[in-house]
This record gives structure tokens, C-alpha cells and sequence, in this order.
């Protein structure tokens, strides 16, 4: 068994189903299944800090603990993994603390954007080897560290995403992922209102939370779904895919798991969000006004050579070689052999 030790700050799954969250799973599902002994170290909800073993609903083991970065020696000494893997940039400050003993480098994996965090100057002979999920993350990491950076995009199970038994998409609606400020929408709530005869879905992904609370938008034309564990209930009623972020997004997971069933998505220009979409979309300038985004959307819903030109890009963008899971599973064990 080749041991690898994955380390988050947060509430894991089954609590909070975020990006984040759904990608490790899948990535460390993956790795299981190619015969590691897989451990992630997390953070514990309110009266679940325990530990679970292997099993149907995880096949590896999970610790979940209230102080879990701090905990983070003390569960390296008792598996003594071949690599630690800590994602980031949520913990890294705290990490940055413990790194000097361990006495090999530690594993960051970029998988938000941090221009905006109080990061330590890069040093020479630091303790860290650094990967990130998507090309434009990637590219500001190697700047900001001066160090080379893998680019590890998120695994993303093609048939778990595939809306209907083909994949094929059938809904007339436009959704729109984890209504919070950052994610846009006050955005997506503008552009409903705007247009009042296009159906709307705005769903749930994160928490409700004092930092990112979410905002409840009460429109006519605008369904507030409850959160679900299968997006492929929600693709199914989707015709385009809204994703008007305000921040440095670093991909938008959202975006690939959308193509797999066809449906363009309509984006800001924001971070990665261009590399996330590629033929398989729009990108919109955030300070466009809110106009530009309804006759994009109103364009797609006339014009069915457009909206098929653009459903077949998405298509073809998720099917890229190099994205998929077992060609992401052996960059990420090249990038921990290094």
C-alpha cells in the first residue's frame, strides 16, 4: 500500500458539498481504486470529531478533528505517508509553521485564488512543493513563489455528471451555483430580473455562513432548489449555465461538470473562468453592463445553430485528453514522486 496523507482546514463531506470538497473526494477515490491507503485529515462539524475507517461511503480513511492542521505531525507520525498534500491556500500560514518538522517538503495544492492573503516571501529551500487546479491559477502561483507550480485540474467523473441517460441536455432553464456575493448573485439576480420570462434556478452550494452568507433571492421567475448530493437532477433542467463571479475564480468546477452534458455556460472574465470554458461558452466582462449578459443569454435561447455550436464545444472541451481522471491521477502521482 502506498500511503498519502490529505490535509484540509475545513468541514468535509458529507456537510458541505463545495467544489473543493466534491474534487478531493474524486481524486482520492481514484487513487484508492488504484490500490493507495489514502487518509484525509479535516475539519470536524459540530460533535463529529471521529475517526472512519474504509468503507462503502468512503473508501479511505477519514479523521475528523477539531484543530486538523495542528494535528497535522501528530497523524503524519501515525501513518507515515509518502506524501502530505495540503490544500490550500486556506491553511497555508498555519502550515507555514509546521513545515521546518517534517523534515521533507510538504504538498500545497492551489485550489482558490490567494493574491489577497498575507503569504510569506518566498524563500530559498523552502519546504514546499506547490501544484495548482487550473492554468491561470498555476501561472500566478509560479510568479508569486518563484517556483515551479504542476497543474493538476480537478477529477471530474465524466457519467456522474452526464444529465439523462446519454448526457443529453433537455431543460429550458438557466442555473446559477452557491448564491453568495463573491459568486455573483447580486449579478444573476439583476439578470433575472431583467428577464422575467426565462426560468431560473439558483442553487445552493456552500454553507450559510457569517463570511459568505447566502442571499435569498425572491423573484417570480427565479426557483431557490434545496442542495442536493446529484447536480445531474438540476443539469437536466438546464439549458445554460450562469457563472457571474466577482472574484479570481481559479476554474469553476461547475463549468466541467455542466459540459459533460452539453450546456454552454455564460462567464465573467474573471480568473480562470476564460480557461474553464473555452469553446464551450461566453465570456462577458464583469463591467459590462447587466444588459450584455441578458442579450447574451436571450441570443442562446433564439438562435439554436449558436446555442448547438456551442453545446458541441462544450462537449468536446470536457473530452480533452488531458482532463481526463486517469490522465489527472497520473499527473498528481508524478507530482508527489518528484
Amino acid at each position: 500500500m502506498r500511503p498519502i496523507l490529505f490535509a484540509l482546514p475545513t468541514v468535509y463531506l458529507p456537510h458541505t458539498r463545495g467544489g473543493a470538497n466534491v474534487s478531493l473526494d474524486a481524486l482520492v477515490r481514484r487513487l484508492a481504486a488504484r490500490g493507495c491507503e489514502c487518509i484525509v485529515v479535516c475539519g470536524a462539524a459540530p460533535g463529529d470529531a471521529r475517526e472512519t475507517e474504509p468503507s462503502a461511503e468512503f473508501p479511505y480513511t477519514l479523521l475528523r478533528l477539531p484543530a486538523p492542521i495542528e494535528s497535522l505531525g501528530e497523524a503524519a507520525a501515525r501513518f507515515a505517508p509518502q506524501a502530505v498534500v495540503v490544500r490550500a491556500p486556506d491553511a497555508y500560514t498555519r502550515v507555514n509553521r509546521v513545515a521546518p518538522s517534517f523534515g521533507r517538503p510538504l504538498h500545497l495544492y492551489f485550489q482558490s485564488a490567494f493574491s489577497h492573503r498575507n503569504y510569506p516571501a518566498p524563500q530559498p529551500g523552502a519546504a514546499f512543493r506547490y501544484a495548482a487546479n487550473s492554468p491561470f491559477l498555476a501561472r500566478m502561483a509560479e510568479s508569486y513563489f518563484a517556483a515551479p507550480v504542476a497543474m493538476i485540474p480537478p477529477v471530474i467523473e465524466p457519467e456522474a455528471f452526464r444529465a439523462g441517460a446519454r448526457g443529453d441536455r433537455r431543460g429550458d432553464a438557466v442555473l446559477f451555483v452557491n448564491p453568495v456575493a463573491i459568486k455573483g448573485v447580486h449579478v444573476a439576480a439583476a439578470i433575472a430580473a431583467r428577464l422575467p420570462h426565462r426560468r431560473f434556478l439558483f442553487a445552493p452550494s456552500w454553507p450559510h455562513s457569517d463570511h459568505h452568507p447566502l442571499v435569498d433571492v425572491r423573484l417570480p421567475n427565479v426557483e431557490n432548489v434545496p442542495r442536493t448530493g446529484d447536480i445531474r437532477v438540476l443539469l437536466a433542467r438546464t439549458r445554460l449555465l450562469l457563472v457571474p463571479s466577482v472574484w479570481e475564480e481559479s476554474s469553476a468546477r461547475i463549468v466541467g461538470e455542466a459540459q459533460e452534458s452539453g450546456i454552454p455556460a455564460i462567464v465573467s472574465d474573471r480568473g480562470g473562468l476564460d480557461d474553464s470554458v473555452g469553446r464551450g461558452g461566453l465570456v462577458i466582462g464583469l463591467g459590462e453592463p447587466i444588459e450584455t449578459w441578458c442579450e447574451a443569454i436571450e441570443a442562446l435561447f433564439r438562435d439554436e445553430a449558436k446555442y448547438a455550436a456551442l453545446s458541441e464545444g462544450a462537449r468536446a472541451h470536457a473530452a480533452r485528453p488531458d482532463y481526463q481522471p486517469e490522465a489527472i491521477v497520473a499527473r498528481f502521482l508524478e507530482w508527489i514522486d518528484a
